[in-house]
């Protein structure tokens, strides 16, 4: 005899090693087997039971789905219930055995049972397929208005899955809506609810016509809401949360774009957030009221108290309210931004967070919070927080405040600070693009290069291990205006151009990292055009680098040591890269010169063509002299002859 589902249960957990268990579920799978074979009916639904546990632990239990037909098919309510249990766990939509269960759950629907009916309406909600939805469409329609509530919710919700399958039976069921929104069941409504969001999402067009009962969908709502106590639907002392929740975020499609409808709204939204207790359930329900007011077309006053709700969020302990509050100031930013920057402080200082998830929302709000006004001041504050970050935000907070720097335009010399600060504290996290946009800059900000070389150099001068970006962009700027170093300017002094050569030599000397040393000997090539009484002293450095062990160095080195042989360094190999916009202009220019000067030549040989032309024909008509009658006669003749000769010589053939 096979086991009972406990003693199943029992042995499973007694065994110490998965081969035991996949023995002791083959033995019992082998039993089952028997039985079902024998058309054992007595021990069938405990059978089916056990097969459903093997399908739950990971084991195929396949062999037990035409078994759970069996069972839906008795008159027996407890079989009914395993059958219909095993058909939604063993059986898929695509399963071809569904077909066989069309029939079954017609008849337990008009069966009169209430228990059959919820059973088969269950079932019917979580396998229907696209046929079977539409076969037993017209019986769902019918139970919607069962004299039981539990049986009319039951269809409604089986309604909604029918219509996601079928959209053609839309227009079936769109009719009850307004009797339904009236039921006194409270799962009823709620149910109607979900079945409206159906319709919507299979048909968008719906909205304009459930726009209707905006008015009563309100009414509801105020009835919730001023409700004090409520035995059957009180939840942590709200009433009927749930019900409140998918009202509130069906108002959010109705108002939105609709001025008129959100007027409706406005009185019975600031109610609810004005009078709703804070706690788990009442957070959830005033969550919802204010992503409605931030939907829909409200006024400002209504988004300030919205705004100032989720900043109470921000101030709160639990992790999940600070979460949610940042994530819907990221999504309503460019709505409300003057509201929003008004809780600036309390978002930044959720930076702090000890919850990485938070930082990053935090991070991604305050970004979208930057403008020309509060530029200076919220970049500061991540330039501190970039301090005490960790390594997982320190890549993605550089990136992010080199692009809001990028996409001001404000003070020119507040940029490039702020990008030489970047590069000395974010050190390694620092790209290759973000180093190339600094030298861009510096490029097209010709008035401040003098500054930003002097800065350069008192940097790397005064402490020489800095990370490795700020060395390649400062030895660049050297390179290309190290002239520039040699004049006063305020805050720097002037520099001889011996120490300045010093420097690039010691760090030439000192510096482990390959690609810098590339950096510096083309800088020092560079400076022999800018200090020419130092070219012996740059010279001499690159004869000691030629025999180099790394191939490219040596390489510049042989390279860069053949320019003095030529004793005039004035070259324009190495002159100074002018600005970008410079060359784009330069190019638009040759560009439009050589277009108007293809055009020209092009016009101009048509005109020629076109004389010519007219010439040719003009010589052609005068040169051609009228033909006379005698000579009109003789080609006439000489014509006949040569048909005449054609046609003998056809007959021969």
């Amino acid at each position: 005899m096979s086991l009972t589902l406990k003693d199943l249960i029992r042995g499973v957990r007694a065994c110490k090693t998965a081969a035991q268990i996949r023995e002791l579920i083959a033995t019992e799978s082998a039993k089952i087997r028997t039985f079902f074979r024998n058309e054992d009916t007595k021990y069938r639904p405990r059978n089916v039971i056990k097969a459903l546990y093997m399908h739950m632990i990971g084991f195929p239990s396949s062999f037990a789905q035409l078994e759970c037909l069996k069972l839906i098919a008795t008159e027996s309510f407890i079989c009914k219930k395993i059958g219909y249990l095993g058909l939604s766990m063993l059986l898929e939509e695509e399963s071809d055995i569904l077909v066989l269960a069309t029939n079954v759950m017609r008849n337990d629907l008009i069966s009169g049972n209430s228990l059959f009916i919820s059973l088969a309406l269950t079932a019917l909600g979580n396998l229907a397929t696209e046929d079977m939805a539409r076969d037993l469409a017209p019986e769902v329609e019918k139970l919607i208005h069962h004299k039981d509530a539990f049986i009319r919710k039951k269809s409604i919700l089986t309604a909604g899955r029918i219509i996601r399958k079928v959209p053609d039976t839309l227009d079936r069921f769109i009719g009850c809506v307004r009797n339904l929104l009236t039921d006194k069941s409270h799962a009823v409504v709620l149910a109607t609810l979900s079945l409206m969001k159906s319709m919507i999402e299979v048909d968008p067009e719906t909205i304009e016509k459930f726009k209707k009962f905006t008015k009563g969908l309100c009414k509801i709502l105020q009835t919730l809401s001023e409700t004090a106590h409520s035995p059957e639907y009180n939840v942590a002392g709200i009433v009927d949360p749930y019900l409140q929740i998918s009202i509130l975020q069906l108002l959010q499609i109705f108002g939105k774009d609709d001025k008129e409808k959100t007027q409706l709204m406005t009185d019975i939204l600031a109610k609810i957030a004005n009078s709703v207790q804070s706690s788990n359930v009442g957070n959830a329900v005033l969550y919802e009221t204010v992503m409605t007011i931030l939907l829909i077309e409200s006024e400002k006053r209504s988004q300030l108290m919205a705004i100032s709700i989720l900043s109470k969020f921000l101030s709160k302990n639990s992790n999940n309210l600070r979460y949610v509050a940042l994530n819907t100031l990221s999504r309503v930013v460019d709505k409300v931004p003057n509201a929003i920057q008004r809780q600036r402080k309390t978002i930044v200082n959720c930076l702090h967070d000890s919850d990485i998830s938070i930082r990053r929302r935090a991070l991604d709000l305050v970004f979208s919070l930057v403008n020309q006004k509060n530029a200076k001041t919220l970049i500061k504050e991540l330039m501190n927080y970039m301090l005490e970050s960790n390594q997982e935000l320190r890549n993605d907070l550089t990136s992010k405040i080199c692009l809001a720097i990028e996409k001001l335009n404000g003070d020119k010399q507040w940029q490039l600070e702020t990008l030489i600060e970047v590069l000395e504290v974010a050190g390694q996290y620092v790209s290759e693009e973000i180093a190339a946009k600094t030298i861009n800059l510096i490029i097209e900000y010709s008035e401040l290069q003098s500054f930003v070389v002097h800065k350069f150099f008192s940097l790397l001068n005064v402490e020489r291990d800095r990370p490795q970006k700020l060395i390649q962009v400062a030895v660049w700027c050297i390179g290309e205006f190290g002239d520039l170093l040699t004049e006063e300017i305020e805050h720097f002094e002037a520099i001889p151009s011996e120490q300045v050569v010093d420097l690039l030599e010691f760090l030439l000397v000192n510096t482990n990292v390959e690609y810098i040393k590339y950096y510096l000997i083309t800088s020092l090539i560079k400076l022999t055009t800018r200090f020419p009484d130092q070219a012996p002293k740059i010279q001499d450095i690159f004869s000691r680098y030629r025999t180099n062990v790394d191939i490219e160095i040596q390489q510049r080195s042989c390279e860069f040591y053949e320019f003095f042989k030529y004793g005039d360094f004035s070259i324009s190999v190495l002159d100074k890269i002018p600005p970008i916009s410079a060359l784009l202009d330069e190019s638009n220019e040759t560009e439009t010169d050589s277009q108007t000067d293809s055009q020209t030549e092009s016009q101009s040989e048509v005109i020629k063509e076109d004389q010519k032309s007219s010439k040719l024909q003009q010589k052609k008509l005068v040169q051609e002299p009228k033909k006379s009658k005698k000579q009109q006669q003789k080609s006439k003749q000489q014509n006949q002859n040569q048909n005449q000769k054609s046609k003998n010589s056809r007959k021969r053939k």
